[in-house]
């Protein structure tokens, strides 16, 4: 069985291309990209939408769109935010 990182160095990517082919936003994505997945994981809870709404829409091989609901409070207040 190979052997899987989880933690390989951002250069160590292909998603942005090499060399000449290097994408001009990877130094922004290398910023936004882990405070995207912070704002999901912290904020309201994320779920499909219910119906067929909620089922992956594909265009060919590659998927389209799919429709999410976000929990609501109904307490008035913002959930406890985790810092660990």
């Amino acid at each position: 069985m190979p052997d899987v990182r989880i933690d390989p160095p951002f250069e160590d990517y292909l998603h942005f291309g090499r060399g000449l082919h290097t994408c001009l936003g990877a130094e922004i994505n290398r910023v936004h990209l882990p405070a995207l997945a912070v704002a999901l994981f912290e904020g309201p809870r994320v779920a499909r939408a219910a119906g067929q709404a909620g089922q992956m829409a594909w265009d060919g091989p590659y998927p389209a769109s799919m429709t999410v609901s976000f929990a609501t409070h109904t307490s008035g207040s913002a959930p406890e935010r985790s810092d660990t």
